[in-house]
């Protein structure tokens, strides 16, 4: 059915002259008109918003009736319907992206006057103001998945933000991922780490590629050293939760991993054997050893936090020199150089936890050269025998010059 609109004026309670947009949708079940109304402040804006109107009427993103605000509808949502379907500690991440960047700017629209170009020109306004790519992206999806819930709970007639595309990443953008350190860089740092309260955690991460949150969720029987292996069973993060009352808090807790992958037993080798041997030798020396107990600890028994484990990792390279990445980014240096040391990415994939192998592929593949001369350098000793003999690299150099 096509959408009728028209403007008309009217006088405001200050007695002054206002324009009166109007889109006509038709009529309900029970024969009700149904119709949408906005004001406009001059006849150039309400021809404007007339325009707006009847686009998102022939797109179905325009409903009938008054509708909330986003933060009202949003601060529901999240405590209502949200906190019963997710951790507390994604709730609060997306609570947080919500307060940061989605509120200042959509948060005091109502739900039904949010539109397409809105979205996009906030998304835009994000990155302008200097927000990486991700952050525009991971406030986008919060945005959406509140106006999905907007459009089942009846608020809306369609999700805007469906319309709306994904930021992409600019060549050179900044990012806080460090380049990861290189095998003399892992070298030097692993021995200057002996003796260090670090020695342990810097070899899980840079050889094993656990996480922070593994690291520091590892208890002691978690290690099985008759068979070499240990085995992730528990991650221990910072959680952030915000009340109703918007009072944030922020606490250290313990979950099982996320996933089935990340559930899972890992072989040891010798230098990470030696390191839990070390660390473990080093608790029962200053007395506070629990063979129950966790890994990391302080003196009274109680798990390290995040925090002091990412502080501690800072100071120590700061100390002694050492090119600075952030402690997740040892992870990354584990998978590199395990690719360039020719392991399998088959094989790397599944020791670090990852539920696809295209993941592996996607972050890693690209920056290992060994990957990319692994299937010519074996195809070339496998069929060199078939053909005239393989020319060198000085060879081949010089027929081109």
């Amino acid at each position: 059915m096509r959408k009728a609109g028209s403007i008309f004026t009217t006088k405001n309670r200050g007695g002054e002259t206002v324009y009166k947009v109007e889109v006509s949708l038709g009529t309900d079940i029970t024969g009700t008109r149904r119709r949408v109304r906005r004001t406009a402040h001059s006849k150039s804006e309400a021809n404007t918003l007339l325009t707006e109107l009847l686009t998102q009427a022939h797109q179905g993103l325009l409903k009938a009736g008054p509708s909330e605000k986003l933060d009202s509808f949003a601060h529901w949502w999240f405590h209502t319907v949200k906190a019963t379907q997710v951790r507390p500690a994604t709730l609060g991440d997306y609570q947080d992206r919500f307060t940061r960047s989605v509120s200042p700017a959509l948060g005091n629209k109502r739900l039904g006057e949010i539109t397409p170009r809105d979205i996009a020109n906030w998304m835009k306004h994000l990155s302008s103001s200097g927000a990486s790519t991700a952050t525009v992206n991971g406030a986008r999806q919060v945005l959406s998945m509140l106006m999905k819930a907007a459009e089942e709970f009846g608020h809306i007639e369609k999700n805007p933000a469906k319309f709306v595309s994904r930021h992409r990443k600019t060549f050179g953008e900044k990012t806080h991922v460090q380049q990861p350190w290189s095998q003399e860089e892992a070298r030097l740092a692993l021995r200057l780490s002996k003796g260090h309260p670090l020695e342990l955690p810097l070899a899980l991460a840079t050889i094993l590629g656990l996480r922070r949150s593994e690291i520091l969720g590892l208890q002691w029987p978690d290690f099985d050293f008759h068979k070499g292996t240990l085995t992730i069973l528990r991650v221990r993060r910072d959680e952030r939760t915000i009340a109703e009352n918007g009072q944030v808090r922020v606490l250290s807790v313990t979950y099982p991993p996320k996933s089935a992958s990340s559930r899972r037993q890992i072989p040891m080798g010798s230098l990470v054997q030696a390191a839990v041997l070390a660390h473990r030798h080093r608790q029962q020396d200053a007395g506070f050893f629990d063979e129950k107990g966790w890994v990391f600890a302080t003196r009274t028994g109680n798990p390290m936090s995040p925090a002091r484990l990412s502080r501690l990792f800072r100071e120590f390279h700061a100390a002694n020199g050492i090119r600075p990445i952030r402690f997740h980014d040892l992870r990354h240096t584990a998978v590199t150089l395990s690719l360039e040391a020719g392991v399998r990415i088959e094989v790397v994939s599944q020791l670090v936890g990852h539920s696809r192998i295209d993941t592996t592929k996607s972050i890693y593949a690209p920056v290992v050269q060994a990957i990319n001369s692994e299937y010519t350098e074996r195809m070339d000793d496998y069929l060199g025998g078939i053909s005239e003999p393989i020319h060198t690299v000085e060879e081949v150099v010089e027929d081109v010059q």
